[in-house]
């Protein structure tokens, strides 16, 4: 195979992705997450030994992710707080990965058109927005570059039958699951490589996989640690049906990428029901894995793609509910590429056979991709745009999802970030309006109206919150820097006790009242 037959596909792709995400580099940091990682992270502020320490044994928004945390001390510590080049460095190893997806799927495929498409689709696909114009995402590009690597690392090691080849895979692994969890699957998908490239399943293919799987479990078991699941009113049963409804959701966004959003909120009960999207996305996953299943009689090609594209998502399907939303888009950033080979081989299939009129179809097939290019291109352009600052973000998901308690929540501190109180409270009261009992949102209008000096009205708001949730310690914290301001120390030093009874750290500054005024 002559170099220049594959550099021209691999310099289409990347100018094409450059150009589809081009505006993502205008864009600034958001106050979701990016506070916790970047902007509001001390320990990205130094890259000495012990601060890296630090940001290998601790977790950030309960996620162990410190290969990504240190690229972020590697830009802090150089550039500072300049968004544009985190936005560089997150389009740049997308990029890369475009590259390294090429790459994989030529050797599987042995085919530079189905590894154009696979590629092409990964770059400019409009779900994979999120991962790259959103600087908290460098996880996501970032845990897929060590993985897509040690997945060609493997296919290396099975063709030339060299040790170092498999040490590579091991440790690009590590790395990978290092910047993200969920880069667990790795040691599964493994084995639907081996069924693609004919493998026997004997013991050795299991015995070199062991490694792979005890380090998937360690790290598996400590994000369980430090992660702590939300509470959702839903019972077991209702939870069977969440996995198969996440599955076809992103299998029908991924097919058509409209009415995208940061957030998808949980379904709302009709009656004791869950919406009926829900039973029948089971009904319907069930008949495309019968269908898949029997097309082993043709081709292992749709096995493979809809089983990478399965194992790859598993720990992102709520089998144990992780977020508030039932799914983001970042989730297909790499489960997605098992979709996309399946497409890029039924196409190459319809462009290569025999049939009357052969000449038409392959101009009308030509067309067709064409076409998809251009709009996901389009798409993808106009949605970097969504990312642009956190009002335009949560703009969007209000427009798609007007009732959505939480995304008015965050709209408020975004206004609340650029000295808009009058609307962050505007936002905080519709959060209140559409669930009187967000007792978050209670809290958080009372701390706006005490930075306005407001008192009466936050006391009022910090005493609703802690009716509807008496635990809530972060409440009694604020209430009693109201009372101190009011100096009614007296009901500060009772806040300051509660604070203690529920385990929290009482600041120095509180204890000389609590010394003075805790005693009854």
């Amino acid at each position: 195979m002559k170099k220049q037959n594959i550099i021209f596909p691999i310099c289409l792709i990347l100018i094409i992705t450059f150009i589809s995400y081009y505006p993502s580099l205008k864009n600034g940091f958001v106050t979701w997450d990016d506070p916790a990682y970047v902007t509001g992270n001390l320990q990205i502020r130094s890259l000495s030994l012990q601060n890296v320490k630090n940001i290998f044994t601790s977790f950030t928004m309960d996620l162990y992710t410190p290969l990504s945390n240190l690229s972020y001390a590697i830009e802090y510590n150089i550039f500072k707080l300049n968004p544009k080049i985190y936005h560089i460095t997150n389009l740049f190893i997308h990029l890369l990965n475009c590259i390294l997806v090429f790459w994989l799927f030529f050797l599987i495929s042995d085919k530079i058109s189905v590894s154009f498409l696979v590629s092409l689709l990964f770059g400019i696909h409009p779900l994979h927005v999120e991962s790259v114009a959103w600087i908290s995402e460098r996880k996501d590009v970032l845990y897929a570059f060590f993985f897509l690597l040690s997945l060609i690392s493997y296919i290396y090691y099975y063709n030339k039958k060299e040790a170092k080849y498999y040490y590579f895979a091991l440790i690009l692994f590590i790395l990978s699951i290092l910047s993200k969890p969920m880069a667990v699957t790795l040691p599964v998908i493994l084995f639907i490589f081996d069924y693609l490239l004919n493998r026997k399943f004997t013991w050795d293919i299991f015995k070199e996989k062991i490694l792979f799987f005890i380090i998937a479990v360690i790290f598996s078991i400590i994000n369980l640690y430090g992660g702590t699941p939300p509470k959702l009113h839903y019972d077991i049963f209702e939870k069977i049906f969440f996995p198969t409804y996440v599955l076809l959701f992103h299998l029908f966004k991924t097919i058509i990428p409209l009415k995208l959003s940061a957030i998808y909120p949980h379904p709302e009960k009709i009656g004791n029901f869950l919406p009926s999207i829900f039973y029948i996305s089971f009904i319907v996953i069930v008949l495309l894995a019968t269908a898949v299943y029997f097309s082993k009689r043709y081709t292992k090609k749709i096995i493979f793609g809809s089983l990478f594209f399965f194992i790859a998502s598993l720990p992102v399907i709520q089998l144990v509910s992780i977020s508030y939303s039932i799914t983001f888009d970042r989730y297909s950033y790499l489960p997605s590429l098992g979709l996309f080979y399946i497409f890029a081989e039924v196409l190459n299939w319809l462009y290569f056979v025999k049939f009357p009129y052969l000449k038409i179809a392959k101009i009308l097939i030509s067309i067709f991709y064409v076409f998809i290019v251009g709009l996901f291109s389009y798409l993808t352009w106009n949605r970097c745009y969504v990312w642009n600052n956190s009002i335009a973000l949560w703009d969007d998901v209000i427009k798609k999802y007007p009732n959505f308690k939480e995304a008015y929540n965050n709209r408020a501190y975004a206004y609340h970030s650029t000295g808009n109180d009058g609307q962050a409270i505007i936002d905080f009261s519709r959060a209140i309006e559409i669930n009187p009992d967000y007792f978050k949102a209670y809290n958080n209008r009372g701390n706006i109206y005490k930075s306005i000096g407001k008192y009466d009205k936050a006391l009022s708001d910090f005493n609703e919150a802690i009716k509807i949730n008496p635990g809530f310690t972060q409440v009694y914290y604020n209430r009693a820097i109201v009372y101190c301001i009011k100096k009614e120390y007296n009901k500060a030093a009772e806040d300051i006790k509660k604070l203690q009874e529920l385990g929290f750290a009482v600041p120095a500054e509180f204890q000389k009242i609590l010394q003075q005024f805790g005693k009854k």
